[in-house]
């Protein structure tokens, strides 16, 4: 979603787990999936500045902590993330959500999603720098969303049950460039970038139609000229490339980068559930993981 455009997201079913228990220290420790070393850290240590690599998860669990004007206690806060990180499925976005709403269990507090979604990005600033608000909005409120800057997330229908593969290419980029890379194409070739811009958001605009029409065909193939308009913008790479071509060839409906590029993901549009452990097999092989979503997302997803 940039300059202004809308957008289509969803809840993928999976997301992040936390709990969070008193404590003497504000602690903070997280279990990633895929092999990434599990963090733990201890904000009086980082905040110092003793361990730089972890700073800006310090910074971020910090501000975060921050919207709870008064604490009986400090908190171990223990999450589980369950989506990979880095791959432009707002992982950073279903931390900062389980994370605020474990501590306000812990403290006995309660509150509304419009109220989580515009604490967590006090987390989220800290890696997006000025983030829209979309990936907040859906691990908040999960399910299936039309997203806009000056309106926020409201529901969207679909008709029947879509199946979508995601293959992690395995590489990933700060959301940070990339944004950076878009705005200075505005400014170098501004004609040409809007255009490319506009087309997107006409897309989705269409794609919104397709989902509550149930019209898998035509969604697939706005997928593909997203995802063609997305690399025309310098956002795809290699191993994103490689993937769609492998999804294309297993008889995806259509396939397209997921988040801001650079790397992360590829979502491809399976026919059907059976359609879609195959595709999924198939990208297992040349991805780091694959795993299958559908929408509408099941009951008792986490987000």
């Amino acid at each position: 979603m940039v300059y202004g455009q809308p957008a289509l997201a969803a809840a993928l079913g999976i997301g992040t787990r936390a709990i969070a228990t008193p404590q003497d220290t504000d602690v903070l420790e997280i279990r990633f999936p895929g092999g990434v070393d599990d963090v733990t850290i201890a904000l009086p240590v980082l905040l110092k500045g003793q361990t730089p690599e972890y700073s800006q998860l310090a910074l971020a669990f910090d501000r975060l902590l921050g919207e709870f004007s008064s604490r009986s206690t400090k908190c171990h806060v223990t999450a589980t993330v369950e989506t990979p990180v880095g791959a432009g499925l707002g992982s950073s976005a279903s931390m900062a959500i389980a994370i605020l709403r474990a501590v306000a269990s812990l403290y006995g507090q309660h509150f509304s999603q419009d109220e989580e979604i515009e604490m967590s990005l006090t987390w989220e600033n800290v890696f997006h720098g000025n983030p829209s608000g979309l990936d907040s909005s859906i691990a908040a409120k999960g399910a299936l969303g039309w997203f806009s800057r000056d309106n926020g997330m409201q529901a969207s229908r679909c008709e029947g049950t879509w199946h979508f593969v995601v293959a992690n290419s395995g590489s990933g980029a700060s959301t940070q460039e990339m944004v950076g890379l878009v705005a200075q194409q505005m400014k170098d070739r501004p004609e040409q970038t809007r255009n490319n811009v506009e087309a997107i958001g006409a897309i989705v605009r269409n794609g919104r139609l397709a989902l509550a029409d149930g019209d898998q065909k035509a969604f697939g193939q706005l997928m593909d000229m997203n995802h063609m308009l997305l690399s025309a913008m310098m956002l795809s790479t290699p191993e994103l490339e490689t993937l769609r071509r492998a999804s294309r060839e297993a008889g995806a409906l259509g396939s397209k980068l997921t988040g801001s590029g650079g790397g992360g993901c590829v979502i491809a549009l399976a026919k059907d559930a059976e359609h879609a452990n195959q595709l999924c097999e198939k990208l297992q092989g040349i991805s780091s993981h694959s795993f299958v979503s559908r929408i509408p997302t099941p009951r008792g997803g986490t987000q």
